[in-house]
């Protein structure tokens, strides 16, 4: 006759089941939320995209009332704003005489290095393309990677 431990089968109790299966649930709960995209991402990072063509066109203005015209270099189709080749570098026009720096895109702009976008050996690209109106007297900001099918577009006259 076998004994009552020999009689025992290995496996799990049903605490320890329910332990095990609470455990795994709370982990795919909290992975649910930490790696589900919050629906307000995308609306904040098109505030940020509005506030930065805002101060872009302010510094703009503060060129204009200092010095009495647009920033030369302006073409009547957009220009990517950033210190590449083919790029149009507003840095030069506007840092730290109109603005502390260039603002950049939430999710595409970028600089090299730390500082400021006029530091030796920066490289930048703020996200957002600028022209001027043909008749000269406006200009226009847009947002290169708005998100939402948004359009974010800025536009100042100047007398």
């Amino acid at each position: 006759m076998k004994s009552p431990s020999s009689l025992r089968q290995a496996g799990f109790t049903l605490p320890e089941l329910l332990v095990a299966f609470l455990l795994i649930t709370a982990v795919g709960v909290a992975a649910m939320f930490l790696l589900h995209e919050n629906p307000r991402t995308t609306e904040r990072n098109n505030y940020e995209r509005k506030t930065a063509e805002a101060a872009l066109i302010q510094g703009i203005s503060r060129y204009y009332y200092d010095t009495g015209s647009l920033p030369d270099g302006l073409t009547t189709s957009y220009q990517n704003i950033g210190s590449e080749s083919g790029q149009y570098d507003l840095c030069k026009k506007l840092v730290p005489d109109y603005m502390y720096d260039m603002v950049y895109d939430p999710t595409s702009g970028m600089v090299t290095q730390d500082g400021r976008c006029n530091a030796k050996g920066q490289k930048y690209y703020t996200g957002y393309s600028i022209k001027q109106s043909d008749n000269g007297k406006s200009v226009s900001i847009v947002s290169t990677t708005a998100e939402g099918g948004k359009v974010i577009l800025y536009t100042k006259s100047f007398k």
